[in-house]
């Protein structure tokens, strides 16, 4: 009759032994959330990559900046961002703005206040070559 009581108190050993592995765990979730897009610095994010609609011609062009100067744009792509830096900017004049600076830095604007950050490594690198390219299309309609 007694013989699930050695198993029930191993099972319990085993779950509080395993206690700080699952909180690591939910903190790697938390951290993975943040990656794509959940949380403070992500609105405007729709299945992990932000919304355009809020960033300004100013803050689009430093943020293409950013990917440029980074490479996470190549080929035809970096070169077509470069110029598209130019026209956005009046070749140099609207550099100077707060909204340049920030997107300069990777902050993309998505409204209210809130920017998504681009840059990182592992899956946050993926998100921001996914983010570049959508910002390239994205200027080019601009003009």
């Amino acid at each position: 009759m007694g013989w699930w009581r050695p198993l029930g108190a191993l099972v319990l050993a085993v779950l509080i032994l395993l206690q700080p592995v699952l909180a690591a765990q939910a903190q790697s979730l938390n951290d993975l959330s943040g990656a794509l897009g959940g949380g403070k610095g992500g609105a405007g994010a729709v299945g992990g990559l932000p919304s355009l609609d809020q960033a300004s011609p100013s803050n689009v062009a430093g943020v293409l900046q950013y990917c440029v100067k980074n490479n996470y744009l190549g080929g035809t792509d970096k070169a077509t961002g470069s110029s598209l830096v130019g026209k956005l900017t009046g070749f140099g004049q609207g550099t100077k703005g707060s909204d340049f600076k920030a997107g300069s830095k990777g902050l993309l604007d998505t409204g209210g206040g809130e920017t998504f950050g681009l840059g990182g490594s592992g899956l946050q690198a993926k998100i921001t070559d996914q983010v570049c390219d959508m910002v390239l299309k994205h200027a080019q309609s601009l003009l």
